[in-house]
């Protein structure tokens, strides 16, 4: 019996282990925000595009109502310029591209049937940031002094029949890209601050 209660016990935990593929499709909501002496201002408005992310999942339930799952992810974002402080509007805006490689860690914790809230972090390596306006596009990897970036992730999910999910999830730099310094007319540094990406992502995601 004692053997039979061990081997019962053993299957359970490994049923609880899951390893997930799966591919999933996102709608980024991405902007850029400068922190400068506490004082937070938007450089770049939201700007939504259809973006993919491709993701491995390996996915661990502790418990019925806590699951933690790491999401290594490829993804893509873009922010456009913002003129609606300017006299003039500029038909050819400037648009943000980058290129991401992710790997979210994050909790999971049931808060009603097929809904679940996740917080976490993130590990993210930035590949290419560049500038496109009127076609001519511009490489930024020489501003960035830092491609290795940690954020902060809170999001919900819904969960279809386990295999197809709906998330929305919010995130944020914790450290920054880049730093802006600002100078006055004779050229003396007034403050600088530090450039973050902070983002909210909608996806549908397939996995198996």
């Amino acid at each position: 019996m004692t053997c039979l209660a061990l081997l019962l016990s053993i299957q359970n935990l490994q049923a609880q282990k899951t390893l997930e593929y799966g591919i999933g499709m996102g709608l980024n909501y991405t902007n850029l925000i400068e922190t400068n002496n506490k004082i937070e201002s938007t450089i770049t408005k939201y700007s939504g595009k259809l973006s993919p992310s491709v993701f491995c999942r390996a996915e661990y339930n502790a418990y019925p109502k806590l699951r933690f799952t790491l999401d290594p992810t490829i993804l893509f974002t873009l922010a456009e310029e913002d003129d609606s402080d300017s006299l003039i509007t500029v038909d050819e805006k400037t648009h943000i591209e980058g290129v991401y490689i992710s790997s979210p860690i994050k909790a999971h914790f049931n808060v009603i049937q097929n809904f679940w809230a996740s917080a976490g972090l993130s590990y993210s390596y930035l590949v290419n940031l560049s500038a496109k306006r009127e076609e001519v596009t511009s490489k930024l990897n020489n501003i960035v002094d830092n491609r290795n970036l940690v954020s902060w992730q809170l999001g919900v999910n819904y969960n279809i029949r386990n295999w197809v999910e709906l998330a929305v999830n919010y995130s944020r730099d914790i450290n920054g890209l880049y730093s802006l310094i600002h100078t006055d007319a004779n050229g003396l540094v007034v403050s600088d601050g530090r450039v973050k990406n902070q983002m909210i992502q909608f996806t549908v995601s397939i996995s198996h």
